[in-house]
């Protein structure tokens, strides 16, 4: 039986300013006080009451009852469950990942084309990478470039090593198009567009999984009741 992946595509900026007030712990509002924008402090907030609004409804127990908190690299976790969570966000818009018996990582990135991909390339991405990239035509680059990118993050995020070692010393590709499967484990990936202007990838070990997709482009899902 395959596993399910629920992703779930946030508006940070369409969580109720009520579900702030009634669902954020205080150290997160503390947390929240210490950004010097206003923007961000609220984007944080949104940020983790949507996370803890979509554990709960996973987990079927009210939000306040979802200790919600890190592991030693940053990752969130419940503190009481098995459940597997990753999660990624760019301005106003976060994506999450949920998975009950297996490692997941998911990333977001907003497409810039004003980015210098062939540097960021040229450090970041192995010989295969690389020479997928060369061969994408003009009107393709960019977003052959934000695959591999989203891919290569998710994968430090479903196997815990962070961002401290060598992007370039592993590879997420051997061949374009999805599933993709790399390494000595069974690792695999699926990439698309949630949003116009936006990449996505989510990583997950083995073959045997599907994707649930809780939103979509014209219906961002803030995952909670107001």
């Amino acid at each position: 039986m395959s596993a399910t992946i629920e992703l779930v595509l946030i508006n940070l900026d369409a969580v109720p300013q009520q579900a702030l007030i009634t669902h954020a712990t205080s150290a997160e509002r503390e947390a929240a006080a210490r950004r010097r924008k206003p923007l961000d402090a609220r984007r944080f907030l949104a940020r983790r009451v949507a996370m803890r609004s979509n554990l709960a409804r996973i987990l079927r127990r009210p939000p306040d009852a979802v200790p919600l908190t890190k592991d030693r690299l940053g990752r969130p976790i419940v503190a009481d469950s098995d459940l597997h969570i990753s999660q990624s966000s760019r301005g106003g818009v976060m994506l999450a990942a949920f998975c009950a018996d297996r490692p997941v990582g998911c990333d977001l990135e907003e497409m810039r084309d004003d980015l210098d991909i062939d540097a960021v390339a040229a450090l970041c991405f192995g010989p295969t990478e690389r020479r997928l990239l060369r061969a994408a035509g003009p009107a393709a680059r960019l977003r052959a470039f934000y695959d591999c990118w989203t891919r290569k993050e998710a994968y430090l995020k479903a196997t815990g090593t962070g961002m401290a070692v060598d992007m370039a010393a592993f590879e997420t590709t051997r061949r374009p198009g999805p599933p993709t499967r790399w390494g000595r484990v069974d690792w695999t990936s699926q990439t698309w567009r949630p949003l116009p202007g936006y990449a996505a990838a989510v990583v997950a070990r083995g073959t045997d999984w599907r994707l649930q997709h809780r939103s979509d482009a014209t219906a961002l899902c803030a995952g909670f009741a107001a």
